[in-house]
């Protein structure tokens, strides 16, 4: 049985077109031209903004504004999700108590109830959505991840290594990244717990929006010849107007006329209205055949049908002047039917239905290949080609033609479909088949009666991890197991050790609290061979001993460490029209620090570039060289350079093994700086006195008892702090917890241009404002 895992999924593509199709009768809608604060948006970005605009799942704040950078709630976020997933959203009462119908977010509930539904939300827990509730970056990455199916994945990744970003989340907003849905703002940092903004919606939407199609491709469902001359294509989504050329679309084999026939497409894009021409005829004895080609999405994918499935038409009124060649007039009414040779595949009652799988026995009807998979019942049915691709198959042979399937993997209390169909050994097919089910709630699965066993434990081999120091391993225990006792000695399994001399001679003990027990030592000898003895105690006595044998790994040196750039000695001075910059970095375990200087924010910089002293397009540097050593750490200065020019410092630590990861260090033109600005505090409540069309605000927070922090540089802020766009109006989380006195520390970057540090005090307790505070002078 060939295995596959069908992954239902989401994303979209870049398709749009400024130009009618010939033959269209066009309409206005609403474009990125018509709102202010999107003209300035670069052209591709621009285009994706008009994809979603066009497709209906996006629309302005008000006729003249976007709101590029109002924040979202969770009731706007679950309308846009469950319209890009084009999922059903009929529903008019709520799983959730706080959602209603006649709330402020009532607009939301359907979609809301349909990713419920969906398998792709329980809310927040004991009943509750929040659909008041903001949505931060990492919330946003986590979710668009967990639509792609990319969830065991993100789990399973080593994570970003970012402070902006909850332990939680880490993995997610790796994969987010990966997979080009969201990137790090411009300091480099992703800002997690950051509320996410409307632009970022829709950045990440658009990408989402792309996979899904890919995944299920859109396609021509169906087709009517009805009243006024006209044939009505309808599609199972919206589609690119431009990509519409009548010439394409065929009847019997024979191409439309655009100088002759006309088409109008609906408000939702989803349905072409064909105008035929007078003498335009069908032969209404036989079944029409239409087919389309050339469609595409609003997102730029091409519309698939498949060849083996012919576009069902409906005859409901035949253009003017047809005629039948047969003796009796049929009109045909009903769908393209497969050759009767291959019957559809019988897909009996679910033997057993969990929540998380089921079983179920399908019988073909002749020896061939019967192909299955299993959707979310709000998706639309696949194409046959679509199954056979991303699903599973079974070859049936004539002596044996009924087996069982088991689909796992699955969500509870999720409603889905399993379709099927057969491929008889001439490459004919069948028609599709399908069967509803619906997964179990996890707390109505009832476990079969256990019989009494006798306390257990036993080791998960595959839960072994050594380094060359010690090692680590779960061991699973029965749940009258109340203590587990254990010893490493080196050398190979002795059979000499039973229960009594492992609890006996044990050199840790612990305490038994779950099924599941990690037991590890990191104080072994490298490069040794050991076996570990375990044993478990409950009220009736000791288990029999459990042992695992291992070889801990040599000691090896490491790469180095990535460049840290130290806060005192790394700034910037002015003399005149000239400045010098000076550097000074530790990089553990770096031999040497090689480095990089350039005049701008250089994409596809790497470690070996900088090693050749070269900028990102393979060119030299402005400088390039290494680092003095002195004493832990390196250091650089450079002379002559211009004051009016922004620079960037790239560094990289290396020595015998390897090197280390990319640093960046960015020094701000000195010729001029930004005006000053007042910072008051309210709590963690900070305002900045500084507002502008766009500009960036940073910030880092320095705490301490009773000796007060030295201020950092400008540059230094920038490069290390936390950063916000467009608001002056910040919460500083950092201080939620803090039970000590803080400094935090402010720049603006305007364009090329950045202020100087502006100081603000925070006392515990929640006080704050400027005691003390204010501008501090270059070079800081």
């Amino acid at each position: 049985m060939k295995k596959k895992t069908l992954v239902w999924s989401a994303a979209l593509a870049l398709g749009l077109g400024a130009v009618s199709a010939a033959g269209a009768e066009t309409s206005l809608a609403a474009t990125s031209a018509d709102f202010t604060d999107l003209k300035d948006l670069d052209t591709a970005t621009k285009a994706k903004f008009d994809a979603l605009i066009a497709a209906g799942i996006f629309e302005g704040v008000s006729d003249t504004s976007f709101g590029l950078q109002e924040e979202m709630n969770r009731a706007q976020f679950a309308k846009v999700a469950a319209l890009i997933l084009d999922l059903k959203a009929d529903a008019t009462t709520s799983s959730f108590s706080d959602v209603k119908a006649d709330g402020a977010n009532g607009y939301a509930l359907p979609y809301i109830e349909a990713l419920k539904q969906a398998g792709l939300t329980d809310g927040i827990g004991e009943g509750q959505f929040n659909p008041a509730g903001k949505v931060t970056k990492e919330q946003l990455a986590t979710f668009l991840v967990r639509i792609l199916g990319k969830d065991t994945e993100a789990e399973q990744t080593a994570g970003v290594n970012d402070g902006s970003v909850s332990d939680w989340a880490k993995g997610y907003v790796a994969k987010a990244i990966e997979l080009k849905l969201l990137s790090n703002g411009a300091d480099g940092k992703f800002g997690g717990t950051t509320n996410a903004t409307r632009d970022l919606l829709v950045l990440g939407s658009y990408e989402t929006k792309v996979t899904y199609e890919e995944l299920i491709p859109l396609r021509v469902s169906g087709a009517e010849f009805g009243e006024g001359n006209t044939l009505e294509l309808t599609i199972s989504g919206g589609i690119d107007e431009s990509s519409i050329d009548l010439s394409k679309i065929t009847v019997n084999g024979k191409a439309l006329d655009p100088t002759k026939d006309s088409f109008k497409l609906s408000d939702d894009k989803k349905s072409i209205v064909i105008t035929l021409h007078d003498g335009f005829t069908i032969d209404t004895a036989t079944d029409p055949v239409v087919k389309a080609d050339g469609l595409k999405t609003l997102f730029g994918n091409e519309v698939k049908n498949d060849d083996s499935q012919p576009i069902p038409v409906k005859v409901t009124t035949a253009p003017k002047g047809s005629t039948s060649s047969a003796t009796t007039t049929t009109t045909s009414t009903t769908p393209y039917t497969p050759p009767a040779s291959v019957a559809v595949p019988v897909i009996s009652s679910a033997s057993e239905v969990a929540s998380t799988s089921a079983h179920f026995g399908i019988t073909a009807s002749v020896a061939g290949t019967v192909y299955y998979a299993v959707y979310p019942s709000v998706a639309s049915a696949p194409s046959l080609d679509l199954i056979m691709d991303a699903g599973s198959s079974h070859v049936a042979a004539a002596e044996q033609l009924s087996f069982t399937i088991d689909l796992t993997e699955l969500t509870p209390n999720t409603s889905y479909v399993l379709y099927a169909f057969e491929r008889n050994s001439s490459g004919v097919n069948s028609a599709l088949a399908s069967n509803a089910f619906t997964t179990l709630e996890a707390e109505e699965e009832q476990e079969e009666p256990q019989q009494p066993q006798e306390p257990t434990i036993s080791i998960d081999t595959s839960s072994l991890s050594t380094d060359s120091h010690g090692f680590s391993l779960s061991v699973s225990a029965s749940a009258e197991i109340e203590t587990l006792y254990y010893f490493v000695v080196p050398g190979a399994y002795n059979s000499s050790y039973n229960a009594e001399t492992v609890k006996g001679t044990a050199d840790s003990s612990i305490p038994v609290t779950n099924s599941q027990v990690t037991v590890s030592d990191d104080a072994l000898a490298a490069a040794t061979s050991y076996t570990v003895y375990i044993v478990g105690e409950s009220a009736s006595g000791l288990t029999s001993v459990a042992y695992q044998s291992f070889t801990t790994a040599a000691a090896a040196a490491a790469a180095p460490y990535t460049a840290t750039f130290d806060q005192a000695g790394t700034l910037r001075t002015e003399s005149g029209s000239t400045s010098t910059i000076t550097a000074q970095a530790t990089s553990d375990g770096a031999d040497t620090v090689h480095y990089v200087l350039v005049d701008s924010m250089e994409a596809g910089m790497s470690e070996a570039l900088i090693l050749e002293g070269k900028n990102a397009g393979g060119g030299a540097a402005i400088r390039s060289g290494t680092m003095t050593k002195a004493g832990n750490g390196f250091t650089v200065t450079l002379d002559n350079l211009d004051s009016n020019k922004t620079y960037y410092l790239y560094a990289v630590g290396s020595n015998t093994l390897g090197t280390g990861s990319l640093s960046t260090y960015i020094y701000y033109r000195t010729d001029s700086v930004l005006n000053e600005f007042d910072v008051t505090l309210d709590g963690i409540q900070a305002t900045v006195g500084y507002t502008s069309s766009y500009y960036n605000i940073y910030y880092l927070v320095e705490t301490y008892d009773s000796v007060e922090p030295t201020a950092p540089s400008a540059d230094y802020v920038i490069t290390y702090g936390m950063s916000s766009t467009n608001m002056n109006v910040l919460t500083i989380n950092e201080l939620m917890l803090s039970m000590q006195s803080a400094k935090i520390y402010f720049v603006v970057v305007d364009g090329a241009y950045r202020s100087n540090v502006v100081e603000a005090d925070y006392a515990s307790g929640g006080s704050g404002g400027l005691p003390g505070g204010g501008i501090i002078l270059p070079p800081w």
